[in-house]
């Protein structure tokens, strides 16, 4: 849904829309870990005047798709996140210098959190999008404690455990393990 700011009653405009697959993709990002494949999102929102800035507030919900990163299973990833982000648009921002975009600006602490709007259309899709991505987790697990693959035959290793010989070490690490074992054994505090 579009809303024309220049029409937002002062009272605002209450919105819920839910959102599909196609509609929550972000075109031409780069992939993130985890892929998490978009199935559903649910917006909730308040959008109100706010002095000469727009005030956003509400909560995304929803749901995605994602392999676990231990094991590769099919996982579902609920998503839920609130949110309150202000906007300016053309013409209600503040004057910036006329040296062009090279020049630097300071901006006052509470100026930090203001996204900029091409024109005077607020896209709530893009509001669903956004939030939807903010919320995914950085890592998808099956089970919190999930023993994922085997890495050297691929088993499930949460079905039990592989038919491959226990790892016997890497050889060159020996003497470090000696060493460590006659320390611990001989119980003296000053070889330590």
């Amino acid at each position: 849904m579009q809303i024309d700011l220049t029409n937002l009653p002062a009272q605002g405009e209450r919105v819920e829309e839910t959102f599909g697959p196609d509609d929550l993709i972000i075109v031409g990002r780069r992939k993130r870990v985890p892929d998490i494949t978009p199935v559903s999102a649910t917006l909730r929102a308040w959008i109100r005047p706010e002095a000469t800035l727009v005030r956003a507030t509400g909560e995304v919900e929803g749901e995605g798709s994602a392999e676990c990163d231990r094991c590769l299973k099919a996982v579902r990833v609920p998503i839920k996140t609130a949110f309150d982000q202000r906007y300016s648009w053309e013409g209600t921002a503040a004057p910036r210098p006329s040296g062009g975009h090279d020049e630097e600006v300071a901006l006052a602490e509470d100026e930090l959190d203001i996204v900029s709007l091409e024109g005077s259309a607020f896209d709530t899709a893009e509001l669903a999008r956004e939030q939807f991505v903010l919320a995914t987790p950085i890592r998808v697990v099956c089970i919190e404690d999930c023993k994922g693959l085997c890495p050297d035959c691929g088993a499930d290793l949460n079905a039990g455990p592989c038919a491959c010989a226990p790892e016997t070490g890497d050889p060159r690490w020996d003497a470090l393990k000696k060493l460590k074992t006659d320390i611990e054994g001989s119980g003296d505090p000053d070889s330590r």
